[in-house]
Order: C-alpha cells, then structure tokens, then sequence
C-alpha cells in the first residue's frame, strides 16, 4: 500500500523496532501539522 509516496510496507518493520514514546509523539505532532495545512489550504 502506497500513501504520499511512501510504502506502509516499508514502515511497518522500522516502527516496530523503533517504537518509542518520543517516536508516538513526533509522529502525531506530524499528522496535526499536515491536517491544518490541508485544512488551511483549502
């Protein structure tokens, strides 16, 4: 599965070794940003 040029495939492996509260919060601090700038645009 693809999203914005990105395979979910791909990111599945590098999240579950990875994984970290830090990580959870950049991550959601991320999708915030991208919703208001869409939402702002438009």
């Amino acid at each position: 599965m693809r999203v914005a040029g990105f395979s979910l495939v791909r990111w599945d492996p590098y999240y579950v070794h990875n994984w970290s509260l830090w990580f959870d919060i950049v991550i959601l601090v991320r999708t915030v940003r991208v919703v208001i700038r869409v939402s702002c645009a438009g």
